[in-house]
């Protein structure tokens, strides 16, 4: 039976969609996505290799995975609106102090610092947030708002781009760090709220909803949790190693370096609109086929791209790898409230996101490792085909359990 998919939302819903996009497209878009855009006009300014400098992206990614593991108890312990604003404050001003660096260990304590916010300022509050103010059409706010980091990476990168090579990587870095200020610090201020303050606002359904489920603590006893926690490790590594790899391995294939950067801006292009995608898909059809369609897609990407070397099949693989990474984006977040319940959910997404981005870290270090080795792609994406598969029964079968036995 198909779930009611008209998406009707209040003024007040509204608006948190409108901060948690903006918060997704500054924080994601200019942190995220435009991290790499500075490691070139960086190394040559302070006179250090690429890798040193590369290894502040490292250092922040490193960093995410172990603040995740906090940000859903502190959320729950303090008012989510509050540690947004304090949390967006400070990750703007260290990413504007970042522009005085001038010695690589300054670079790598400002990127700790920045992560630590960042962590505070995105994916697992908004994911909380729109948690809290969405009992239906959940998919569809979450893709929505997620797709805010896809539209404000490819607006500022480009912005970026330009204002590097005409100011200067300082003067484009201080530039983006005041719009963060001047855009985030209102939005978090008007338009977002931990939750509705009314009893009218929530009906009781919704209440229970929020209640239901396992408690943290039983949580971290079910043995499903963490099975499952460890194919999501396992799917964001075959993910991201493809993700990463697309663009190197079109070069070792002897094709254009247009071919690599129009690749890799349709697998961009592709991720955005999966994520409303996928949103859309849960409210209709629910969890399962909302976890099982993107992990599907991952196999066919690895399928492909470890086939043959043709254009065609490289264009396919990463438009199937662009659909399966949204899956971090919305499945992930749907997976652990339908699973384990709404209860806890901030702890429980946390402990998930963590893990998940143990996966996301270890992709570029072994695929790198592999090509050092092999001076081709070709065999690590078989692994990748394999892992696949191993992702989509183990998803499988955790939903034959949940359908025998509910967990909660």
């Amino acid at each position: 039976m198909f779930k009611e998919n008209r998406f009707d939302i209040s003024k007040e819903q509204r608006q948190i969609l409108i901060g948690a996009f903006i918060l997704m497209a500054l924080g994601m878009g200019i942190i995220g996505n435009c991290a790499s855009l500075f490691i070139r006009p960086i190394s040559l300014d302070i006179a250090c290799s690429r890798r040193a400098i590369s290894n502040t992206v490292a250092i922040r990614n490193l960093t995410t995975v172990f603040i995740s593991f906090i940000v859903g108890k502190t959320l729950q312990k303090y008012d989510l609106k509050k540690v947004l604003m304090l949390a967006s404050l400070l990750m703007s001003i260290m990413f504007f102090a970042q522009s005085f660096a001038k010695k690589l260990y300054q670079f790598y304590i400002i990127s700790f610092l920045i992560s630590v916010f960042y962590t505070f300022t995105t994916a697992i509050p908004v994911s909380i947030l729109i948690t809290n103010w969405f009992s239906k059409n959940t998919g569809t706010a979450l893709g929505i708002a997620s797709m805010g980091s896809g539209l404000g990476g490819v607006l500022f990168t480009s912005l970026t781009g330009i204002w590097i090579d005409a100011f200067g990587w300082r003067i484009a870095n201080r530039i983006l760090a005041i719009i963060m200020i001047l855009v985030i610090l209102p939005s978090v201020k008007f338009f977002i709220k931990t939750r509705p303050k009314t009893a009218e606002n929530i009906s009781k359904a919704n209440e229970e909803i929020i209640e239901s489920g396992l408690s943290i603590s039983r949580t971290y006893k079910y043995h499903w949790f963490w099975i499952i926690a460890i194919a999501n490790v396992l799917l964001s590594f075959s993910t991201y190693s493809i993700f990463f790899t697309i663009p190197a391995h079109i070069g070792d294939l002897s094709y254009s370096n247009s071919l690599a950067a129009n690749v890799t801006a349709m697998m961009m292009a592709v991720l955005a609109i999966s994520k409303l995608l996928l949103g859309r898909i849960y409210d209709k059809f629910g969890m399962r086929l909302t976890v099982i369609f993107p992990t599907v897609c991952g196999f066919i990407s690895s399928a492909f791209i470890m086939s043959k070397t043709t254009t065609l099949f490289i264009i396919i693989a990463a438009f199937f790898n662009g659909i399966v990474a949204a899956f971090f984006s919305v499945s992930l977040q749907v997976l652990i409230s339908d699973f384990f319940g709404s209860k806890d959910y901030g702890q429980k997404l946390s402990i998930a996101s963590g893990l998940t981005n143990i996966g996301t870290v270890l992709a570029p270090t072994l695929s790198g490792w592999y090509h050092d080795l092999n001076s081709s792609y070709f065999g690590f994406y078989k692994y990748t085909t394999i892992i696949s598969i191993l992702v989509i029964i183990i998803y499988v079968l955790g939903f034959r359990h949940q359908s025998k036995k509910a967990p909660f």
